[in-house]
């Protein structure tokens, strides 16, 4: 497999039929780790002519991107003059769709993709593009696709197009709780990312930038985490040293603030606890997390998809610029299922005889865990099955240090004989 191929998880054939849909619009996956690679297999297959416009920060407005799209180089003289017209006669987005379909319309009769690359610059125009992108898709040639590009799509108005069936998304497939697109419009949609190191939060596609301070940002957490809890649960967690009073004060206040940042209630209140709203879908990537990795442990067969799925979404340790107890409790318990779908996933490649994947994988949950003997010892029984002795040897040197560092200890007693066996065999 192509190496780009395997970074996407999309296989050639895959691609090739995609490109070949008669859908007007073509959108790679915004929340794809290797969105970049998504579009680049997109050229690579691609056999139609092909455009090329990137986005820049003087596009931002809708109405500027245009203009300056229609008139890049890359496009005949005559190219644009609908789009020009639509916009200098007319402030409604859907007179500019209609000039900008027939100058595509007229560009040439063969099929050809343009693709508009960096759509972000122009994400904040929204109503304008909502209301551009869902003409336009009424009234675009059929020999032309447009592939958008970008790293934070909202949800609308590809959302909208996906279920009319005017777009497909590229890359959808590894994204969390089945991704942003094809969602009901009659809910919000927050998505909370907490294991990329980024620990952003998105609503409706939007990143919320700014949380007026970490504690509306920290309880928002707190609520997605867990699924009920009584005003006095989170008044212990959060103010345990305040009156009833006052913790009851700051917390309304914070409360109000999230679903400011927001746009949306994420709790309801029902029986004296405060659960999830049933008004909002939430994408959560630690919950898929642990549920790809409790199915991985209660099965009575090795899972390694599940193994698999877990490393992908594990990219940095959960919330690591949160210190409350509930946070490191809740770090620790999915630093520990990382290490175990990392080990589980070295014990397979071992057992298929692929020694240097597994190697890969028992280095990963060292750098986890250290003190882990028994991942010590598979390493040094993988270099002796090769016949790399001192390797083996090198590699209980390393548990020696590490846990007289850590811990003042010495090896086990499995792991002492194990060196034994092998200084015999120099």
């Amino acid at each position: 497999m192509h190496i780009l191929n395997s970074l996407v998880g999309l296989d050639e054939d895959d691609i090739k039929s995609r490109l070949a849909s008669d859908v007007p619009f073509l959108i790679t996956y915004p929340r794809h780790r290797n969105r970049t690679a998504i579009l680049s297999l997109v050229l690579r297959h691609n056999t139609s002519p092909l455009y090329y416009f990137p986005l820049s920060t003087e596009d931002t407005f809708l109405y500027e991107m245009l203009q300056r799209l229609v008139a890049d180089y890359q496009f005949p003289d005559d190219f644009g003059y609908d789009t020009n017209y639509g916009i200098d006669e007319s402030n409604d987005p859907r007179d500019w769709a209609v000039g900008f379909a027939a100058d595509l319309a007229k560009l040439r009769s063969d099929p050809y993709i343009l693709v508009i690359d960096q759509f972000d610059y122009v994400q904040h125009d929204s109503q304008a593009v909502d209301i551009f992108f869902n003409e336009l898709a009424q009234r675009m040639p059929p020999h032309a696709q447009i592939v958008i590009n970008g790293r934070e799509l909202t949800k609308t108005p590809w959302n909208d197009l996906i279920l009319n069936g005017h777009a497909r998304a590229i890359g959808e497939e590894t994204a969390v709780s089945d991704g942003i697109f094809r969602q009901d419009n009659q809910q919000g949609q927050i998505e909370f990312q907490s294991l990329s190191g980024s620990t952003r939060v998105l609503s409706d596609g939007r990143i919320v930038t700014s949380w007026d301070g970490s504690l509306p940002r920290v309880l928002c957490y707190y609520f997605i985490e867990h699924q009920m809890v009584t005003r006095n649960d989170i008044f212990e967690v959060f103010w345990p040293h305040l009156g009833i009073k006052e913790a009851t004060n700051v917390f309304h206040v914070t409360k109000r603030k999230i679903s400011e940042k927001l746009g949306y209630e994420i709790t309801a209140y029902s029986n004296g606890f405060y659960i999830h709203s049933p008004r909002v879908n939430v994408l959560y990537d630690a919950r898929e997390f642990e549920a790809n990795m409790d199915f991985a442990i209660q099965s009575e067969t090795l899972s390694p998809s599940h193994y698999y799925r877990a490393v992908q979404l594990y990219r940095h340790e959960y919330l690591p610029d949160v210190d409350m107890p509930w946070v490191v409790a809740k770090r620790e318990k999915l630093r520990d299922y990382f290490v175990q779908a990392l080990i589980g996933l070295g014990r397979l490649h071992a057992a298929l005889g692929e020694r240097n994947r597994s190697l890969c994988y028992y280095n990963r949950a060292l750098s986890e865990r250290p003190d882990r003997e028994d991942v010590h010892r598979n390493i040094m029984q993988i270099h002796a099955d090769a016949g790399h002795i001192r390797l083996a040897i090198e590699q209980y040197q390393r548990l020696e240090k590490t846990l007289k560092q850590k811990f003042n200890i010495t090896p086990s007693q499995d792991s002492r004989s194990m060196y034994e066996a092998l200084r015999a065999l120099l």
